[in-house]
């Protein structure tokens, strides 16, 4: 949500989300917006499951938009459910650019479901600066820190 509401409004888009609470914010504009259909989460208020799949595999993307609920300190990224751990591999493998947007409390946090590493992510996306112990893993990854204020 973050993330959307810092789009530049004068770029022509196609946004695509699993995401019912995004679509309304991306509707707001003149974008055309895709909703990717499947079974809701309440839990994150997201569509999961084969039909999310199947629109996500049958896309392509230029710049893919992930959240994550842990980043490891070996820098593996994660999400506490598999649908959604499905999901997000699935929309890495069919976009040129992935961004992961992350508050920083997440950093040292480990979820149940890995789907993917800090070597799968072009940009990363905080609210603050990256804690130390960590900036060593982003090498050759772009940072925009301190963005969400």
């Amino acid at each position: 949500m973050q993330a959307a509401k810092k789009t530049p409004e004068d770029l022509s888009n196609v946004f695509v989300t699993n995401s019912p609470l995004l679509l309304s914010r991306l509707a707001e504009g003149e974008e055309t917006v895709k909703l990717t259909g499947g079974q809701y989460r309440p839990e994150t208020k997201a569509l999961v499951g084969p039909t999310a799949e199947a629109y996500i595999r049958n896309s392509n993307f230029d710049l893919g938009f992930l959240g994550v609920n842990g980043i490891s300190e070996d820098g593996e990224l994660s999400t506490p459910n598999e649908s959604e751990a499905a999901l997000k591999r699935l929309v890495m493998a069919n976009t040129s650019r992935v961004a992961v947007v992350t508050a920083t409390e997440k950093f040292g946090e480990r979820s149940f479901r890995q789907f993917g590493s800090i070597d799968d992510i072009d940009l990363l996306v905080t609210d603050a600066r990256v804690p130390e112990p960590f900036r060593d893993l982003f090498d050759g990854t772009e940072l925009v820190e301190d963005t969400f204020g």
